[in-house]
């Protein structure tokens, strides 16, 4: 069962983030972590965003795999395989405002949190992102399972001829 920890009260809202608002807010809190996450992905600072991103082993593995098949020229352009990851992320993370719900979920030690962040769309029509973070020493980094994975490698690769 999961249970409160000090950073879950840093967590309450809802809040609403205004895109035009976002700013780095930092990693001490889940939630400066996701807004620095929306800034970083709306003004496209794969650096930043890069350096936020946690992966699981299989992740790590998928991501080089496809970063080691592509050109010289793209890996050179690209820098990292993380950057390129983090340069597809950025490419689809909604860059509306968003309305953050806190459903926050902590493990024991306070180490995982759960947000919901609710992105209106055009004419109303808007959807829900999953975001898990993990802490590790004082900060909030965003969990990419390999199921995240996959849909960015492919979004990634040039179209076959």
């Amino acid at each position: 069962a999961s249970t409160a920890a000090p950073d879950a009260d840093k967590c309450r809202g809802p809040k609403v983030r205004a895109a035009a608002n976002l700013k780095d807010a930092g990693t001490a809190t889940p939630m400066a972590a996701l807004e620095t996450l929306l800034w970083a992905a709306r003004s496209g600072n794969v650096d930043a965003l890069s350096k936020m991103m946690l992966f699981d082993v299989r992740a790590t593995a998928q991501v080089q795999a496809m970063f080691d098949a592509l050109p010289a020229a793209e890996r050179q352009n690209h820098g990292t395989p993380f950057r390129f990851i983090a340069a597809e992320m950025a490419k689809h993370l909604p860059a509306g405002d968003a309305a953050v719900t806190p459903a926050v979920e902590f493990s024991p030690l306070g180490g995982t949190a759960k947000l919901d962040a609710e992105f209106p769309g055009i004419n109303g029509v808007g959807g829900t992102s999953h975001f898990e973070f993990k802490k590790i020493n004082d900060h909030w980094s965003v969990w990419v399972p390999q199921r995240m994975v996959a849909p960015l490698v492919a979004a990634g690769r040039p179209p076959t001829k």
